[in-house]
């Protein structure tokens, strides 16, 4: 790979002006440069087969797929060095299928108290993720499993001049430049005891980087010894024509904690300490996260490649060898036939050539039809044996066959169980790295930090991390159209006792400033981190949905609307849901102020009936001071003078009625926006089924029967 990786990058500075302290090695440090070099050369030792392995499932990838004796053969006998590279194909359809396979980490609370902190958790992940290109690097780490067996990356900090702060970064390790413990066994690399990434660098940039180093350098080239990596120059610590020298830096675990130190063969570059990165324990640990396709026996890492290999070579040789008895003919004739045999040779490999001989002499040419059909049978088997290793040509979507859509299912569907353990793989290894980030983001973002997040429908929002709150933002927070004393009864007990306090201070009172608490605080988080993704299996999905859009409509109608959308295979199926319980929700508060209005008018209407009732006891009241009047003068009124005009008399009836209607009124309301939610959802749904029936081919006639 390209000569450009470098080392991690650790805090910078550590220990000083700031930076995270770091312990330093309390041992000999002359004796563990001996043992750390020991560490190193005995993993290049142990990895030599492996690592030619790996450069040779490279080749095939890249089409270089002949040996160079090979080659040579080849055009001895002018045949041609014929290359149909299944293996890129494969290999290119396993990772369409990761990159199509995306999804974002997801950060769960683990107190029921903790859910709207832990969504602030999962924005702050998929902004470092978003900010270093995470897919590009998982795309990457993911190629070297398939084809080199084991791949990596780093997640480290980097100091943010702009700001002071530190940055978590995500950097690719390509394979090349990758050591472990020979006797790790683990995929994942978790029983490693050292782990490592070994660079070249010119001798100009190691005096610079590492000021002081010269008498370093100076021993580390004249000693001579060892082995290399990759395309740098063999078996040395150094290259004196080029003036570069191999630098190692190396993770190793002591006891419950991971240290790490920067080395040349002639001594440290930089001093071992224990690294500063930690993990959920709170135990320094090592931020190279690795992991490997395969594991033999002998403990060495292979990918996907190596068994394309064989059935590779068998088409590639097959292939050729038929093309060249296709171009050649052989020649049969007696001695004195024809004045230049190799005139003849040339003339008989033409298809246009023109032989000319002796006449009398016998002189034929010998077709080798029997040993073209047979390397032609033998390529077929070949191309077979090709087709059933790895991804086969129905998840590619390119099988010739005419299949029922059942079998084409069947087809995809085992082609996916047979890569489910690599992407099983590749999902833990995205699952330790999130993991990784999270720590990071928990113990160096210490300061206030806001972070820009955009939504599935674009929409731009920032979130704030470690946001400190005042009593002023409490304030500010209320709403002044609403009671002020229903709003500080739905807050936190803090945050109301602060609210209580801030409204009794004056507009200007500094202590408007006091910090209250803080918000988003990365260190107090406590969350689990799930990374949700499977094999994509669109055309299993549209069958089902099928499926159910032919049940019979009284049975399709008691499903929720919801249930539908979700069987389908569109696309943002949550934020469809979404607007469609907004809808619901938003048709129930109508009802509800629909209900509210009826009730008003019944107050009204008791209200306009108290105040009759009232005005009626004023008129008797009235009517009574009269009549005492009227009786002081001798004018005795009527016996029923004293009552108020008596009401119609009501039905019982005509009641019972109108308060049935009523009710049917309203239980039609409520039916009408059921049907009217169910029904939209029908037009969702059967525009999903139209889109996927104008999307998939037709499927092919059935053959007619004998």
């Amino acid at each position: 790979m390209s000569a450009s990786t470098s080392l991690a990058v650790r805090p910078a500075p550590l220990g000083h002006n700031g930076g995270p302290t770091i312990d330093a090695y309390p041992g000999d440090e002359t004796k563990l440069l001996a043992k750390l070099i020991g560490y190193f050369e005995s993993a290049e030792l142990a990895s030599l087969d492996e690592r030619e392995m790996a450069e040779k499932c490279r080749d095939y990838f890249d089409g270089r797929q002949w040996t160079p004796d090979e080659m040579r053969v080849l055009r001895a006998r002018h045949q041609p060095a014929s290359v149909d590279n299944y293996v890129k194909r494969k290999i290119e359809l396993l990772a369409g299928l990761e990159r199509r396979g995306r999804s974002d980490p997801k950060a769960y609370p683990r107190t029921p108290t903790e859910d709207n902190r832990a969504d602030a958790a999962t924005q702050a992940l998929r902004y470092v993720m978003d900010d270093q290109r995470y897919d590009v690097v998982r795309s990457s780490v993911f190629d070297n499993i398939l084809i080199e067996g084991m791949g990596g990356c780093e997640v480290v900090v980097e100091r943010d001049k702009a700001t002071g702060g530190y940055n978590v970064v995500c950097h690719h390790l390509t394979w090349d430049r990758l050591f472990r413990d020979p006797h790790s066994a683990h995929p994942g690399f978790t029983d490693a005891k050292f782990l490592g990434i070994c660079i070249w660098s010119d001798r100009e940039d190691m005096l610079d980087e590492y000021p002081g180093c010269e008498d370093i350098l100076s021993e580390t080239f004249d000693y001579a010894g060892g082995q290399t990596y990759g395309d740098k120059p063999t078996y040395t610590w150094s290259d004196a024509r080029r003036r570069r020298v191999r630098v190692v830096q190396i993770w190793w675990k002591l006891r419950e904690d991971w240290w790490t130190a920067t080395f040349t063969h002639g001594g440290f570059l930089e001093s071992p300490s224990k690294s500063p990165y930690l993990d959920r324990h709170g135990n320094a640990t090592c931020p190279l996260i690795l992991r490997s396709a395969y594991c033999d026996r002998d403990l060495q890492r292979y990918g996907v490649v190596k068994d394309m290999i064989s059935p590779q070579d068998n088409i590639n040789k097959r292939l050729s060898k038929l093309m060249h008895l296709l171009s050649v003919n052989q020649v049969l004739m007696e001695e004195g036939a024809a004045p230049d045999v190799d005139l003849i040779r040339a003339e008989a490999a033409k298809p246009d050539g023109v032989l000319v001989y002796n006449k009398g002499f016998e002189f034929k040419i010998i077709q080798n039809q029997v040993e073209i059909e047979g390397q032609f049978k033998l390529l077929q088997h070949a191309i077979q044996q090709m087709n059933v290793t790895g991804p086969n040509a129905s998840m590619a979507g390119k099988d010739p066959r005419e299949q029922s859509g059942r079998a084409i299912i069947a087809q995809q569907a085992g082609g996916q169980m047979e890569h489910e353990p690599i992407a099983d793989a590749l999902r833990q290894h995205t699952h330790k790295v999130a993991e990784a980030m999270w720590m990071r983001i928990k113990q160096f973002w210490t300061e206030e930090k806001w972070i820009r997040v955009t939504d599935s429908d674009k929409t731009v929002k920032f979130v704030g991390l470690n946001h400190p709150v005042t009593i002023a933002d409490l304030l500010g927070n209320l709403d002044q159209a609403q009671p002020i004393q229903m709003q500080i009864k739905g807050l936190p007990k803090l945050d109301a006792k602060a609210v209580m306090y801030g409204l009794r201070l004056q507009p200007n009172d500094p202590r408007l400033q006091t910090v209250v608490k803080i918000e988003n605080d990365v260190n107090d988080m406590d969350v689990d981190i799930t990374v949700e993704e499977g094999p994509d299996n669109p055309t299993m999905q549209a069958e089902q949905f099928q499926t159910i859009m032919q049940l019979p409509i009284q049975i399709l109608q008691q499903f929720p609307p919801a249930f539908i959308i979700k069987a389908s295979s569109l696309r943002n199926k949550d934020e469809l849901i979404k607007m469609l319980d907004e809808h619901q929700q938003a048709q129930a508060r109508d009802a509800n102020s629909k209900q509210a209005l009826e009730t008003g008018a019944a107050q009204a209407q008791i209200a306009k009936t108290a105040a009759q009732a009232k005005d009626i006891g004023a008129q008797t009241v009235e009517r009574l001071h009269g009549m005492a009047l009227d009786h002081s003068a001798g004018n005795a009124p009527p016996d029923n003078a004293l009552m108020p005009p008596a009401p119609a008399p009501l039905d019982p009836l005509a009641v019972d009625q109108q308060y049935h209607a009523q009710t049917i009124d309203k239980s039609k309301l409520a039916l009408a926006a059921d049907q009217q939610a169910h029904d939209q959802a029908m037009d969702v749904a059967g525009h999903a089924l139209a889109v996927h029936q104008a999307m998939t081919p037709p499927a092919p006639p059935a053959p007619a029967g004998p």
